[in-house]
């Protein structure tokens, strides 16, 4: 199934604000006009519709999972990034690159 113009895509906005900056998310339709200061971004974790999947959701589904699945206790989302590190570097990454 393709979703075509049902599709979103994501973009921040770099947004300076009293010698601070931070970055603004947005999940716009294949349709619409992408104002020339966002860029686009990609994630990892996505909706179907190719937004993207907010953390709390992650972090409610990994309760659910740790809850129901024997094996699974106290297992929470963030441990899948130090697995991903571990590999990087077991398999020869520069630690600098893994950091980054």
């Amino acid at each position: 199934m393709q979703y075509g113009e049902l599709y979103h895509t994501n973009y921040y906005k770099e947004v300076k604000e009293k010698n601070r900056v931070y970055y603004e998310y947005y999940c716009l339709d294949r349709t619409e006009e992408v104002p020339t200061d966002y860029k686009e971004i990609s994630f990892v974790c996505l909706r179907p519709d190719g937004c993207l999947e907010l953390p709390t959701t992650l972090g409610t589904v990994c309760r659910k999972v740790a809850k129901t699945l024997e094996g699974f206790e106290g297992f929470h989302f963030h441990q899948l990034r130090h697995t991903y590190t571990s590999n990087l570097l077991a398999n020869g990454a520069a630690p600098k690159d893994v950091q980054e």
